[in-house]
């Protein structure tokens, strides 16, 4: 059998490997390509993630046992990632700035976060078992897929973007407050009417530590905010030029009038 088992455990940082290989091995394969043939590939993994996301579903109509509530609960696509996995081929497909700042710096941090701090179900799976495939495939791609984009140039990463993925992050965090009160109030079943840990905290160290200084639903998240944007302007460094870099910090400071729009 084998398993991460334990978080920074060889096996852990085996998996993390993986991910940077597979994201490497894909550009190898791409970066002399046509973006046609970059189109389709994209396109064909991004859909494979929505269609394995889907499985769900049909396991959860056709299977012979009932779901557990925990089960019921990640049926539907309002995890971070789970969000991303559906929101990836838009951007794909449409090419507009503010589908690729979402999957770039939203998804970006909210898949790497699921292999940093892999859940408890993943941790005791066998790298073959599906659960751990899926959990794989899904998340791999949420990384690759928006770094390779910008990197074969389908777009240019400007400072301003880092703002405006803090306005997005903002606005799904808002919406997803409404949901969660709706399924709530609809009693859902299990624990999964606190998506995105909008509603309070699920036993993770930091957003313990923020509810218990601001138990209000969504507000508690905002100090995070700040240093989102910090963790973007960081991500996007690496793909601004040197000398592009001042004028760029100039425009990021004249869009706080329109929150990176």
């Amino acid at each position: 059998m084998f398993r991460i088992g334990n978080l920074f455990s060889w096996q852990h940082f085996l998996v993390l490997g993986i991910v940077v290989g597979y994201t490497v091995l894909l550009l190898l394969l791409l970066r002399k390509r046509s973006k046609r043939t970059q189109f389709i590939v994209f396109l064909t993994l991004a859909i494979a993630g929505v269609a394995l996301f889907s499985m769900r579903w049909w396991n959860a109509i056709f299977q012979s046992e009932p779901l557990s509530p925990g089960q019921w609960g990640g049926l539907l696509p309002l995890e971070l990632c789970n969000i991303g996995t559906f929101v990836l081929p838009f951007t794909i497909i449409f090419k507009k700035r503010f589908l690729f700042v979402f999957s770039f710096y939203i998804n970006f941090i909210g898949a790497l976060m699921a292999f940093v701090f892999v859940p408890d179900s993943i941790l005791v799976r066998d790298f073959y078992h599906p659960q751990f495939l899926d959990f794989f495939f899904l998340h791999a791609n949420l990384i690759a897929i928006p770094i390779l984009m910008e990197v074969l140039g389908w777009y240019k990463l400007r400072f301003k973007d880092a703002l405006l993925a803090v306005t997005l992050f903002l606005v799904l965090g808002i919406i997803l407050l409404g949901i969660n009160i709706l399924l709530d109030v609809a009693s859902w079943p299990g624990d999964h009417t606190n998506y995105m840990f909008i509603m309070g905290s699920r036993g993770f160290p930091i957003i313990d530590q923020l509810w218990g200084w601001i138990p209000v639903p969504l507000v508690y998240l905002l100090p995070i905010l700040p240093i989102f944007f910090g963790f973007c302007i960081l991500l996007t460094l690496p793909f601004v030029k040197r000398g592009e870099r001042k004028e760029q910090f100039r425009e990021l400071g004249s869009s706080f009038k329109t929150l990176g729009f």
